[in-house]
């Protein structure tokens, strides 16, 4: 789904929310608070995911099968890859750092 965000609505600005909500009718999915974690600055973020290959389809660094598992419980199809070497605590980048631009789809119309 093209208008669907993995994340409590609370995290984001309540203007934007309310934008996405009524303009694009906007649908946020709220992850389990076991699978969110607040970082440094004291923003909750989660589940540790990765890219957006396609609407309900994504890759993911192996390793968290509890974040899959969820993920594939909501109806998305995830591609879990070996990439130790890119992400922590190995190394300080993530698999966002297996690609640069994605080609995608444009916006329907409709």
């Amino acid at each position: 789904d093209r208008h669907t965000s993995v994340g409590d609505p609370r995290w984001f600005d309540q203007h934007l929310v309310d934008w996405m909500k009524n303009t694009m009718n906007w649908k946020f999915i709220t992850p389990p608070d076991e699978l969110v974690y607040t970082d440094t600055h004291g923003a909750k973020l989660g589940p540790n995911t990765g890219i957006v290959l396609e609407p309900m389809k994504i890759m993911v660094p192996v390793g968290n099968p509890k974040n899959t598992k969820w993920l594939e419980s909501i109806g998305v199809e995830v591609l879990e890859v070996e990439c130790s070497s890119l992400v922590r605590p190995r190394n300080s980048g993530s698999i966002h750092c297996t690609c640069g631009s994605l080609l995608r789809d444009s916006e329907p119309c409709d």
